[in-house]
């Protein structure tokens, strides 16, 4: 048991009163220091916002249907689901155009003609 212990807690070895001194000092030394800001991130520009938002937002109209392509790993039940969550959205009028659920890579829109 002893063995096992030992290998689940980890032994922390004791300061020595030098040790623990040196600690303090640092400590006290970085703390009087003025605080490390991180550089603001740069903004969007107009043109990259715009082709961030072609690349990540799909738009579709009322009266259009989403195609919602899921990964070939999941089972049909999850699509099964995914899709009763989606027609009870549409039915709820959350979302004003149709969705469909089915196995591939990436979304697209359909329209009906």
């Amino acid at each position: 048991m002893a063995a096992l212990e030992a290998l689940l807690v980890p032994q922390v070895p004791e300061w020595t009163e030098e040790q623990a001194a040196e600690f303090r000092q640092k400590w006290e030394e970085r703390a009087k220091e003025p605080p490390r800001l991180l550089p603001h991130a740069p903004l969007l520009t107009p043109e990259l916002a715009r082709a961030l938002l072609r690349e990540c937002v799909t738009v579709v109209k009322p009266g259009e249907t989403l195609v919602i392509r899921v990964p070939d790993s999941w089972s049909p039940g999850q699509v099964h689901t995914y899709q009763e969550y989606a027609n009870a959205a549409t039915e709820a009028g959350a979302v004003p155009f149709g969705v469909l659920v089915v196995l591939g890579e990436e979304p697209g829109v359909a329209e009906t003609r």
